[in-house]
């Protein structure tokens, strides 16, 4: 059979990627299947088993190249045991920050426009971003100046891009703008994220780098996440449930990307495969939802979590800052201003990464 081909996983491909996943669809009898990524061979997973196998386990590392991830930096870029103990810190310290939802409104409220919603999703993505910069590393409400953030986001993403060996990589590596702007935040700031991490033995350095990679890992996720919500009609102080319907049925993150670096006799993969699994159809797949096209918080209804659900990944890489960017989309609901005749929205992909239906406003 005659792999499927579909484009490379590079920024810029993005959204032609997400369009050939998703005009794919989940396909009951074919929980992962061989396919190329531009001229990479590889599989797509859609099926949550297959996907556990691989992210759960030593099989895979994420698939960014060396280079790239090491300019990257942060948790992502570390391999072995060492991953899982720095995770819990990061976890908890953000956990920390996410357990204040009045200041969570409050620093948003301070990088919004007018101080609330609606607004331009650009303007969002760096309201979204910048807000919590400041309060996990005790800025004041609006310190964070999220135009000058996205400037110095899209030089980093730009040197990130780049091939291995191109003009300006060194340059890239011996002096970061992000990395100094982030640094300059932690430096003297205090706040219970800072004093956890500190108190776990981190210094300014590590945390100003962990500080960067989370920005750039989840710019415009969250975003994603608050305009999926609005449009789905989620009402201020819903419960946990309403919002992770929304992130199942549109989880800003459409797809886990693996390079294969062991083999296993239950797994098909081979060293060198490039593995995607993908959320989006992990969360359309009828074996592990009822009606999994439709919006409907009711069928949480006696559980914590279903089992297939994975908006921000699983296993040891799964994304620390899970519980923030719930707290972030509950805050940004408090600060709607709902229109009196809303418009249907529209699929998008936010910042072009993140899957999200976007109210006509945005």
């Amino acid at each position: 059979m005659t792999p499927t081909g579909y484009p490379e996983l590079s920024l810029a491909h993005r959204p032609d990627l997400f369009e050939a996943i998703r005009l794919h669809g989940p396909d009951p009898a074919e929980p992962l299947s061989r396919c190329t990524f531009g001229q990479r061979p590889g599989w797509l997973v859609r099926d949550l088993a297959w996907a556990r196998l691989l992210l759960t386990t030593s099989v895979g590392q994420k698939s960014r190249p060396a280079h790239s991830q090491r300019l990257l930096g942060g948790v992502g870029a570390m391999r072995g045991e060492r991953v899982r103990s720095v995770k819990r810190q990061l976890v908890a310290a953000m956990g920390a920050a996410a357990g204040r939802p009045d200041e969570i409104v409050d620093h948003l409220r301070a990088t919004l426009p007018g101080g609330a919603l609606p607004a331009p999703r650009e303007r969002l993505t760096e309201a979204v971003a910048s807000a919590m910069l400041a309060q996990v590393t005790g800025q004041p409400p609006g310190a964070v100046d999220g135009a000058r953030l996205r400037v110095l986001v899209r030089r980093s993403w730009a040197a990130l891009e780049r091939p291995a060996g191109a003009a300006g990589d060194l340059g890239a590596e011996l002096r970061d703008d992000l990395l100094a702007f982030v640094a300059g935040l932690v430096v003297g700031g205090d706040s219970a994220f800072l004093r956890r991490l500190a108190a776990d033995g981190w210094s300014s350095a590590q945390i100003a780098e962990e500080l960067r990679a989370m920005v750039l890992a989840g710019w415009g996720s969250t975003t994603a996440a608050v305009l999926s919500a609005i449009s789905l009609g989620v009402p201020p102080d819903a419960p946990t449930v309403a919002i992770d319907e929304a992130l199942r049925l549109y989880p800003p993150s459409f797809m886990i990307a693996r390079a294969v670096v062991e083999e296993r006799a239950v797994l098909p993969f081979t060293v060198g495969d490039l593995v995607l699994v993908s959320p989006w159809l992990i969360h359309r797949h009828p074996r592990g939802w009822r009606s999994p096209d439709s919006y409907d918080p009711g069928r949480w209804a006696g559980t914590a979590r279903p089992y297939w659900f994975l908006p921000f990944g699983i296993g040891p890489r799964r994304c620390p800052a899970a519980r923030f960017a719930r707290a972030q989309v509950s805050a940004a609901l408090r600060l709607h201003r709902p229109a009196p005749c809303p418009r249907p929205g529209t699929l998008a992909l936010v910042e072009l990464r993140s899957p999200s239906l976007v109210p006509d406003w945005a």
